[in-house]
């Protein structure tokens, strides 16, 4: 009994703590569980079928990997003294996640991770020893050393109720300070994406839409050309063209082909997506049974048959994430047409109007509000940088000086550095940005209205 979680590791020994005592026992358990304090209870061993479960509803996909990412050695940036006190240094390899601040779970799963394949170490059920003792051999052998930049405990479970293949990875992260960060990601695929019916006929009609916007488009390009041609029948190729583009081109018309491009962008990546998951699913039926036979004819590496299956869902579950961008991106293109339509309607119609009308004042507004606002910015992260989190870098610090703006604020964080500059930094922002520029913008919008 007992509890050690994966957020207490902070040094070494603690991980293989938190392995002997935290994930083992959870995961890859031996009997059932009785209540605590109980003396004569003894419910037995798992049977096979049991011992392949975990928490009831979810089955375990082949071994463990521990997998690990090593350090660059580099020249010191003071050699000087580092050589006195026989110091070396490392940096992250090329292309790897930097881990100077704590970094975020999406910036942790997107990472690239350069895993270094000679260190990678499979917990198999199937193996010649035992979960518990290769622990201790991987402990005794400093597996995990200063020459580690990022560890992995990676595990594939299935859902039969949802159809999702999950990819856990459980990251450790060890950068120069000697803190060790700590990240859990996932990456999770449904191997079945047409479960029902309905789902084809939602795609069909949102691609007849986009289709019948594209034929659509083409026909009013043709339109166009002729137009051209008939009023400058005879004339050189460039002013055609040259004439074509003041026909055609225009705002709302750039909006539809960025619709169509995007839409038809996202069909292709789907596609790929759909054809990777159907190769996973084949990949994972074929795996299981070769890691069965290995099992059974007594074979001391069973758990590498399943690398394969590690790097293809990893890879699908990149495509995914990456795929979520374009898709997130689409409604946008969906309100700029919608405002296309509105604008067929006079009532409905203002606000694009108004946005129309109003653009060059809000394009010198934006100027001038930017570039106070990126001042303020690059004061905080003088100011703040040290001791707050939100104002370490520039991009963290322009994130939490527009959250200022709408309330989301900690003075006391800010009066970490003394409260006479929190207050000459924080007042003077607020004073400026909301209200005299903000305020003084409506102003004038107000008194040009009365004009």
């Amino acid at each position: 009994m007992g509890h050690k979680n994966y957020q207490d590791v902070n040094n070494y020994a603690d991980f293989w703590s938190w392995m002997q005592l935290g994930f083992v026992p959870i995961y890859m358990p031996s009997d059932f569980y009785v209540s605590e304090g109980s003396q004569n209870v003894n419910l037995g061993t798992f049977t096979k079928g049991a011992a392949r479960k975990y928490l009831q509803y979810n089955r375990k996909i082949g071994p463990v990997k521990l997998s690990q990412q090593g350090v660059v050695r580099v020249a010191c940036p003071n050699e000087e003294v580092s050589d006195m006190y026989n110091l070396t240094c490392s940096r992250q390899p090329e292309g790897a996640l930097e881990v100077e601040l704590k970094p975020t779970e999406i910036e942790v799963s997107q990472a690239h991770y350069k895993e270094d394949v000679s260190k990678t170490v499979w917990l198999d059920m199937y193996g010649s020893s035992s979960v518990k003792t290769k622990l201790e051999e991987l402990e005794v052998a400093r597996w995990l050393n200063p020459g580690t930049s990022m560890l992995r405990v990676s595990i594939l479970t299935y859902n039969a109720d949802t159809d999702i293949l999950a990819g856990t990875d459980i990251n450790f992260m060890f950068p120069a300070s000697g803190h060790i960060y700590k990240e859990l990601t996932h990456r999770t695929v449904c191997l079945k994406a047409y479960s029902s019916w309905y789902f084809w006929v939602f795609d069909a009609l949102f691609y007849g839409q986009i289709t019948f916007l594209f034929l659509n488009e083409l026909k009013e390009v043709v339109h166009s050309l002729k137009a051209v041609k008939g009023l400058r029948d005879g004339a050189g190729v460039t002013s055609h063209v040259r004439d074509f583009l003041g026909e055609y081109v225009s705002f709302w018309n750039l909006v539809d082909w960025i619709s169509i491009i995007l839409a038809y962008t996202i069909l292709g990546l789907w596609i790929q997506q759909v054809t990777n998951e159907k190769k996973l699913q084949a990949d994972l039926i074929s795996y299981n049974d070769r890691y069965e036979a290995c099992g059974t004819s007594g074979g001391s590496d069973c758990g590498s048959i399943f690398k394969p299956l590690h790097d293809d869902l990893e890879t699908v579950g990149l495509s995914i994430r990456k795929g979520r961008a374009l898709n997130g991106f689409y409604p946008v293109c969906i309100m700029a047409r919608l405002f296309k339509a509105f604008a067929a309607q006079p009532r409905l119609a203002v606000v694009t109007r108004t946005l129309t009308r109003a653009a060059v004042d809000l394009a010198h507004f934006g100027i001038v509000f930017m570039s106070v606002f990126i001042t303020y910015a690059v004061m905080g992260v003088a100011f703040f940088g040290r001791e707050i989190m939100g104002f370490a870098t520039m991009e963290r610090a322009i994130l939490s000086l527009f959250r200022a703006l709408f309330g989301d604020f900690s003075v006391e964080d800010m009066e970490s550095i003394g409260r006479g500059t929190a207050f000459f930094f924080f007042g003077s922002y607020m004073g400026i940005t909301l209200l005299l520029l903000l305020h003084l913008r409506r102003k004038k919008q107000i008194v040009s209205a009365v004009c």
